[in-house]
């Protein structure tokens, strides 16, 4: 699966608190889409920029990893970004000849340097930050700028040709530019624009050239395979270093000036002494040529990159042993700098992302990359309820449930890139044509494939249904055409007849003519009947971009690439009209719905309204600043709505061609736009990822859909509120005053509401479904109550306490005990802290509800605590909540712990079943079984350091189940804990959730059964971090008709047997929506126990029964994998009892995870 990073969004949800306004703003998951050329740190090491080929410079949060904004209005390339020396602005500079200035908090342009006549290589700050000097492509000259005035304070001139680099002294009183063409560096007084010296006499192309520490030398390459060390006051050759066999692209002296660096095409880098010129160490180990190489800013430490074998490395200087090499990029490494503090390195890569890294450990810290797909098309289906959607990168149509905001079905078959997709007239299919030479027809309602078209020889670039539905036409880059039947997927006839590939083709509204639009500049009419060709409409000078007929089927208009649009009779193939007045390509045009106007689009960024009749021009929709890529009417005719790649959507009266009102919200380009059919909704898509639904009367967003890393969706209201799947959820951030990171879980119990989503979705759409709004109303009411938050602070606003390791910085990676010292410091100006905890590797020290400091009445907290290291990493966070349950960003802390003789581990099993209940019509046949057969699988797998400790029918009660705590307290740090249990689960009135006891009441499961907290209860607190609950609960039986249907499809299986329901159930959420309802109850924002759970809940137990096996699905599942895998790691069971389940009971048993603590996957066995 790809993952496509796109531009950010950030959605303002300011409100007030305490008297003062307090900016918030929802961040999603989002990025760069091309490669990342560079990345800068700020002046103080916490904010990083990235400059990619997408046209955007990135701002992001270097201790998250998260995007604060991008800085947008780049309509070209961006060849450079810098900080100014104070952190306060950004400079770009761009291939439209402008270098912009930026402010670096708000994001918003502070003013342009214009007028430089030629592409700006760079552009980049004086040391005091009061001037910028601009480096164009062509001119020869660099300029400098007084940055309040844009007025030119100097002109180098007198290179004799491209300059392409430059460089200020540390000091700003001199320059020093190089030109490889020209094969110069020049030294220049900035004060008074004079020549000081030029270093010539290179034969071949200087590569780098940059000034000492202390500005008296200056350092040059060059591809004659030696650096070159010159006196900046004399101008005279101080040294020569010669020794690598290849050009030299870089070097750098160290900050103390003893020493120098230099890298080379060669592979390899070199260390050299200054004074004596002597070799010190040659660094060996890159694959490929060595493009830079840098000192850490205390001299200790060189950094090398090659960006070929995608690798960087971190070397002593003392010693020029090998330290670390930071490996995880995947296409070639464009930059590697340390943080201004020498600790972190940033990389940047053509694989689209930056990385951050632990210069000590060699850990990756922070990936800056994004999680979402850009969407270039979305469509409503005839009634309206559903959403079609394609996306650029990946083989898939995505059908969404608008009412919902739920994806329905994901249309996955296409090996290629899919360029089209369309619903049949009466909506029940979807016809897709595919870079992979086919095209096909897929059930709506199943998301089934029904027949796939496979006679192109080439990539097919459109497909469409007939107007009755009953054939289908494609395009292909083979040349021709293909009518195929849709009922029986047999090929009715092929059009040929073009010289070159087909861009599309369209059937006549009576089905009984096509039309061909080809790359030979011709459109051609044929006949469906028979597939012969009726006329050839030619216009030799000029490429066709479009064809379509009018309303009754009797002209034919077609779009072509010199600014016209041309108008034929179908019966004679004479031409009719040829408007004429776009200042570029025409890209398509439409009839109004009564065939009297057409509405032509172009890429001179107009739309225009013509006059069919007459041929004359009646209005030109002007506003857009790049491509108009879409122009449509409304059903009634009277409006039209265009959209462009300058990311707005405009509506405008079709009557008097005045712009009625925009529609402003993607963050990039717009790719489409349609009206829903009554008109009173408009969908637009865009490369950010996302489609939005609006209302066509005010302009204002019902709702925006994301789907995250192509299995993760958001459904978001304009008000921030939203629903997501805990993964989705996840990937969410907030931003408070333009750079402070939230993370999700602080604001999550505010605007996670799947209630209110589906209550606005249900009166934009009419038909809310109430009772499934009431459900996620109550698991909300649930959750705050669980959670102890007071709700009255979501209209006042909120305070996001600070909290962090005083000594983080004096604590080293490598620790030699396993008892580590902690200094936590927390703080809230505004609101009491609550409690506090430490976590480690997603366990919390102090259990679920960490350290209780309520009562001391604090703002601010210092407090000193020893903790147990868990062999191996360890990734270490503090926590601090306030009393109104919002919790501190945390930071992670990576320490390592090797002792010399590695910790025994031991694994504690628990096992609980129930077979046999006190009403026994609710009893079960394989739960007991289950325990005891997956407690000797893990006997045999631990032998003698396994403990197994079973509670089985009359044994389980909510009393025995408490008392286990007492063993696992026994347990050390690097020990593992499994909890299993397999019965019945079910729900009270209220809502919670129960496991069977062999005494429990089914009418009221309260009374004796075990509250599912009970369970988790039993792995908190506890010593053993490695924490793993499986829970196989059927829900009591209650199934409804459609359900008992599903299960004798199930038992049909060889083995497989769903056990008889005990009774339908009657009204009520039904099992989907309860298991829903379930899950949405126990996400936990606070991370829980640190125990993944793992569950299987169905509406009845399933077993397998074959060749004397006997076990339940769930169970089953886990002995196999037991049996055919030496070893696992959590996530991977996760995966793969989550597959097998599924398959096995064809989906009435759904496992799951919750509370997954997934970062630390430790081995099952």
């Amino acid at each position: 699966m790809k993952k496509i990073v796109l531009f950010i969004l950030l959605l303002c949800l300011g409100w007030n608190a305490n008297a003062q306004q307090n900016s918030i703003r929802l961040g999603l998951p989002v990025g760069h889409t091309r490669n990342v050329q560079s990345a800068i740190f700020s002046p103080d090491g916490t904010k990083i920029l990235t400059i990619s080929y997408d046209n955007t410079v990135k701002f992001w949060d270097a201790k998250s990893g998260k995007l604060i904004h991008s800085f947008e209005g780049h309509t070209s390339g961006v060849n450079s970004a810098v900080f100014s020396p104070d952190g306060t602005r950004v400079l770009t500079a761009l291939d439209d000849e402008t270098v912009k200035l930026w402010n670096v908090y708000s994001g918003e342009l502070v003013r342009s340097f214009e007028g430089n006549n030629n592409e700006v290589r760079s552009a980049l700050f004086s040391p005091d930050g009061t001037k910028v000097l601009i480096i164009t492509s062509f001119d020869k000259t660099v300029k400098l700028y007084d940055v309040e005035s844009k007025k030119i304070v100097q002109t180098f001139e007198g290179h004799t040709d491209e300059v392409n680099s430059a460089v200020f002294s540390p000091d700003g009183t001199k320059l020093l530019t190089r030109s490889s063409f020209d094969k110069t560096v020049k030294l220049w007084d900035t004060q008074s624009g004079k020549l000081i010296h030029s270093f010539g006499g290179q034969n071949n192309s200087v590569n780098s050239a940059v000034f000492s520490p202390d500005a008296t030398k200056v350092l040059i390459t060059s591809d004659d395979k030696t650096a070159k060390l010159w006196d900046a006051q004399s101008g005279n050759l101080i040294l020569n270093f010669v020794g690598h066999t290849d050009d030299v692209v870089s070097a750098i002296v160290s900050p103390d000036d003893t020493k120098i660096v230099t890298a080379s095409f060669d592979k390899t880098a070199k260390l050299w002494d200054v004074k004596s010129g002597k070799l010190l160490h040659i660094f060996e180990g890159h694959t490929g040529a060595v493009n830079s190489a840098v000192f850490s800013p205390n001299g200790t430490k060189i950094l090398t990159r090659s960006g070929k074998d995608k690798t960087v490395k971190l070397w002593d200087v003392k010693s020029g042993k090998l330290l670390n090499s930071f490996e995880g990029h995947t296409e070639y490494v464009n930059l590697a700098v340390f943080s201004p503090d020498g600790k972190k390195v940033l990389t940047a890569s053509s694989d689209k992302t930056a990385k951050l890294w632990d210069a000590q450990s060699g850990k990756l810290l922070q990936n800056f990359e994004g999680y979402t797909d850009e969407i270039l098309f979305a469509v409503f289906n005839p009634d309206d309820t559903k959403v079609l959607t394609r996306s650029g990168n990946s083989n898939t149509i995505k059908l969404w449930d608008v009412q919902h905001g739920s994806l329905t079905r994901n249309l996955k078959g296409h090996t290629d890139y899919v360029n089209s997709a369309v619903y049949s007239p009466d909506g029940t299919k979807v016809l897709t044509a595919s870079d992979d030479k086919t095209a096909k027809l897929w059930d709506v309602e199943s998301g089934k494939l029904i027949y796939s078209f496979e006679r192109h020889t080439d990539q097919v670039n459109s497909a469409v249904f007939s107007p009755d539905g009953t054939k289908a036409l494609t395009a292909s880059s083979d040349k021709t055409a293909k009518l195929w039947d849709v009922e029986n997927g047999k090929l009715l006839h092929s059009l040929e007849g073009h010289t070159k590939w087909l861009r599309s083709a369209v059937f006549s509204p009576d089905n009984t003519k096509v039309l061909t639009i080809s790359k030979d500049n011709t459109a051609k009419l044929w006949d469906v009947g028979s597939g012969k060709l009726i006329h050839s409409f030619e216009v030799s000078t000029a490429e066709v971009t479009s064809g379509i007929f009018n309303p009754d089927g009797t002209k034919v208009l077609a779009t072509f690439s010199d600014k016209t649009a041309k108008l034929w009779d179908v019966e004679s193939g004479k031409l009719i009209h040829s408007f004429e007045g776009h200042a570029r390509v025409v890209i398509s045009a439409i009839f109004s719905p009564d065939g009297i106007k057409i509405l032509t689009r172009s890429s001179d960024e107009t739309a225009k309204l013509w006059d069919v009749a007459s041929g004359k021009l009646i209005h030109s929709f002007e506003g857009h600043k790049l491509l108009v890529n879409s122009a449509v009417f409304s059903p009634d005719g009277r409006g039209v709505l265009t959209s462009s790649w300058d990311k707005i959507a405009k509506l405008w009266d079709a009557e008097s061609g005045e712009l009625i009102r925009n529609f402003e919200g993607h963050t990039n380009e717009m790719s489409s736009s349609v009206f829903s059919s009554d008109g009173t909704k408009v969908l637009t898509a865009s490369r950010d990822g996302s489609f939005i639904i609006w209302d066509t009367k005010t302009g204002q967003q019902i709702i925006r859909q994301f789907f995250f890393d192509n299995d993760k969706p958001l459904t978001l209201l304009p008000n921030g509120y939203y629903m997501a799947s805990p993964k989705a959820a996840k990937l969410l951030y907030y931003i408070k005053d333009n750079d402070k990171i939230i993370g999700f879980e602080q604001l999550d119990i505010k605007y996670n509401r799947p209630d209110k989503v589906l209550q606005d979705l249900g009166d934009a759409f009419g038909n809310p479904d109430e009772e499934l709004i009431k459900s996620y109303k109550n698991a909300y009411l649930k959750r705050i109550k669980k959670l102890g938050i007071d709700t009255s602070s979501f209209d006042s606003g909120y305070s996001v306490p600070e909290g962090d390791f005083k000594n983080r910085n004096n604590i080293n990676y490598d620790q030699n005990s396993n008892q580590l010292t902690l200094n936590i410091w927390g703080k809230d100006n505004d609101y009491k802290l609550d409690r506090y905890n430490v976590w480690v590797n997603g366990v919390p020290v102090y259990g679920d509800r960490g350290v209780n400091i309520r009562n001391q009445n604090l703002n601010e907290i210092n407090e000193t605590v020893a903790i147990t290291l868990s062999d191996g990493e360890n990734k270490i966070e503090i926590s601090i909540l306030n009393v109104n349950g919002i919790e501190s960003y945390r930071q992670p802390l990576y320490v390592r712990y090797e002792p010399k003789t590695p910790a025994k581990e031991k694994l504690y099993y628990v096992g609980i079943g129930v077979d046999k209940y006190e009403q026994s019509n609710y009893n079960l046949k394989y739960s007991v079984k289950d325990i005891q057969d997956l407690s000797q699988a893990l006997k045999a797998k631990y032998g003698d350091n396994c403990e197994i400790i079973t509670l089985l029918d009359e044994e389980v009660t909510k009393e025995s189940v408490a008392n286990l705590k007492k063993k696992l307290m026994n347990s050390t740090v690097n020990d593992k804990v499994i909890v299993s249990f397999s019965g019945h689960g079910l729900l009270d009135d209220e809502f919670d959730y129960y496991l069977s006891t062999h005494e429990i009441d089914f009418n009221n499961p309260k009374e004796k059964g075990l509250p599912y907290e009970a369970l988790e209860d039993l792995l908190d607190s506890i010593p053993a971090r490695k924490k793993l609950l499986l829970i196989d609960a059927c829900n009591s039986g209650e199934v409804d008709k459609e359900d008992l249907v599903a299960i004798q499809e199930v038992n049909k299986q060889s083995g497989i047997k769903g056990i008889e329901p005990v009774e339908y159930k009657g009204s009520g959420l039904g099992l989907k929506n309860s298991f829903e309802l379930m899950q949405e109850i126990f996400v936990n924002v606070g991370r829980g126990t640190g125990a993944t759970v793992i569950s299987a809940a169905g509406g009845t137990q399933f077993a397998y029964e074959n060749e004397g096996v006997k076990n339940g699905v769930f169970t089953h599942s886990i002995i196999s994998l037991m049996d055919t895998k030496d070893a696992i790691h959590v996530g991977e069971l996760k995966e793969k009892v989550g597959e097998k389940v599924l398959e096995l009971t064809k989906g009435l048993q759904k496992p799951t995870s919750r509370n997954e603590n997934l970062e630390f996957d430790w081995r099952v066995w």
